[in-house]
């Protein structure tokens, strides 16, 4: 019988899976409610995020929340089902080498053969591209995985140095709202500080 934790425990995954939804589902709608330029409607959507996340890690912080221990994924063969056993369906292929050799056909002439040889041509540019986004379809298969394992590995290290200090916040609000805005301001400033700086480059004029 396994014993019930004397803290909270959440799982990093579930806390990512929820919040990128909710931060994309944000930006749009900012964008749909406002009619400002693209670098405002970014600002606008990362301070309502920031907000969110301030109160989530205050939330967090005191009621001394956990982290769960994610399960260690096999890097040596990465596939979806690394990141969620429920993409263990999409196929990881082995992308075959290619050498297309492309013939020199500018003398091919307007007569009819040179018609037949253009069209020969086409279609085997149009096969040479089928392959080429079924190649670049593979490519995106196989690093899919890696960096959606990459983004949670840096979100549950994010979580796990805040949540780090449940064990002194807890119960105690002033410390929990500290600390978040602290963790807040670590983590988002400096998104803050490159949009502003993208503003600031945007709108200035040599010899103004």
């Amino acid at each position: 019988m396994s014993k019930t934790p004397r803290y909270p425990l959440w799982s990093a995954k579930a806390i990512l899976l929820i919040s990128l939804p909710v931060a994309i589902i944000t930006l749009l709608l900012v964008s749909l409610l406002s009619n400002r330029s693209f670098l405002t409607e970014l600002e606008i959507t990362l301070g309502i995020v920031s907000f969110g996340l301030f109160i989530f890690l205050a939330f967090g912080l005191y009621r001394g929340v956990r982290l769960e221990k994610p399960i260690q994924a096999d890097l040596d063969t990465p596939s979806f089902a690394a990141f969620d056993p429920a993409l263990s369906f999409v196929p990881v292929l082995d992308a075959p080498k290619l050498n297309v050799d492309i013939p020199n056909l500018g003398d091919a002439g307007d007569d009819i053969v040179g018609c037949l040889v253009s069209i020969l041509l086409w279609i085997a540019i149009s096969i040479v591209l089928v392959i080429a986004f079924w190649l670049l379809a593979q490519l995106v298969a196989f690093v899919l995985p890696w960096i959606l394992l990459a983004l949670y590995w840096v979100f549950y290290r994010a979580l796990r140095v805040v949540f780090a200090k449940s064990r002194t916040c807890r119960g105690k609000l002033g410390l929990s709202l500290g600390y978040s805005l602290l963790y807040t301001l670590l983590y988002v400033g400096w998104m803050f500080v490159i949009l502003i700086g993208l503003q600031l480059l945007v709108s200035w004029r040599p010899g103004a």
